[in-house]
Formats: C-alpha cells, structure tokens, sequence
C-alpha cells in the first residue's frame, strides 16, 4: 500500500498516501505522475486530524490512524474543506471514530451533510478562532474561494505550522522526501501545472490568502 508517515516535528505526524491508480485529476486533467493526498495528525492532551484522503484509501488512512494513535481516542477532525479527494474517507472516519467532533466552518458544514448523509458531532469556526489542544494552540483562518467556497486553514503558533489544506497543492506522488534537494525541481514544475488546471481561475483570492496569512511566521 502506498501510504508513509513522517514524523516531522515533535508529536506531529504528516501520513501521505500516494495515488497512482487515478489517472484523471478531478476526471478533467491527465496525471500520469499520479497525486498525494497529505494529512496530518497532531498528539497532545487532544489528538486532531486534519483532513482525509479519497474514499479508496478510508481503510489505508484508518489503519496507520490506529497505530499512531495507539490506543487513544480522536478527539477533533478538521476538515479544510468538503472536496471529496481529501474528505471521501469523511464517513469511514466517522463510522470509525464516532467520539470526534468534526472542525469545520457554517459553509463546510452544508457542504459535508450534503455530501455525506451521516450524523456527527461539530464544532463551527470563524476567522481567527482559537482551540486548545494541549500545549499547542490552533488558529483558524477562513480563505474562501482557494478553491472551494468553504476553504480555511490552520496555524500552530507554537510550530510555526501551517496547516494549507490544498491552497499550495501539486500533482505527483512522494517517491523521496519533501526535504530532499532533488524534490525541489521537480515540485515546482507540476505545481505549476497544478496552479494553471486548477488554481489560476481564483488567482486574485490567492493573492488575498496570501496577503492574509502574511503575518504569520512559518
């Protein structure tokens, strides 16, 4: 199964799971270098996910859940937004955790119970709202439009992390790592086509992001 996990930053674990089975991206744009679909579980006092994975690869995503979890509950799930390539594993995530109480927004949660017809516990967030985890803290901030209407992302001021959702997306699977030299070239070039496919029709909202998020340090 193409799935790993990188522990890396204390206690926060990215687990990346790489497609290769789809060959159209959103059933428009070929994408022989397949996709990886990145989601983060961060353990401290409260354990939080964020995001999913498309819903071929729940069990995958659940299983390596599990183990790092080892035994402990999930206690928050934040959902950036609704597009079913990162939340299809939503009802398998649901089903599995029926404790966590899902992180969205007024917009994601109209997207969510029109996609999925389950029952689940939520939390609504707005800009700027704040959760305490722990020792760390998380903050919310709403970029709607990058590229779905319900998008926001999340900064851990303590890690100087930023949770981006798919706002900085790329076509590609992980075959090294993120932090090897020889990713970058190659990064940059399918995040280009990413951005021209996908992104550029909202290119003045990313510009607002941007501007937005300026502030913080990462």
């Amino acid at each position: 199964m193409p799935i790993h996990t990188y522990e890396f930053r204390s206690n926060i674990h990215m687990i990346v799971v790489n497609d290769i089975r789809t060959r159209l991206f959103e059933s428009l744009w070929d994408i022989p270098e397949g996709v990886t679909y990145n989601t983060y579980l961060v353990i401290d006092d409260k354990t939080v996910l964020f995001d999913g994975v498309k819903n071929i690869y729940s069990k995958a995503l659940i299983d390596e859940l599990r183990k790092l979890l080892k035994g402990r509950d999930l206690n928050y799930y934040v959902v950036h937004h609704g597009e079913p390539d990162h939340s299809g594993s939503f009802p398998d995530i649901i089903k599995e955790f029926p404790n966590v109480k899902v992180v969205t927004t007024d917009v994601g949660l109209k997207i969510l119970k029109n996609l999925y017809s389950i029952n689940f516990n939520y939390l609504l967030v707005s800009d700027y709202d704040e959760l305490l985890i722990g020792k760390r803290k998380l903050v919310f901030i709403k970029v709607p439009w990058l590229h779905w209407p319900d998008t926001f992302v999340t900064y851990l001021p303590n890690d100087k992390i930023l949770f981006s959702c798919d706002a900085f997306g790329s076509y590609g699977v992980l075959t090294t790592s993120y932090w090897d030299r020889d990713y970058g070239d190659l990064h940059i070039s399918l995040s280009k086509r990413y951005f021209a496919n996908i992104v550029s029709a909202y290119r003045s909202q990313v510009v607002k992001a941007i501007e937005k998020l300026s502030k913080y340090e990462v």
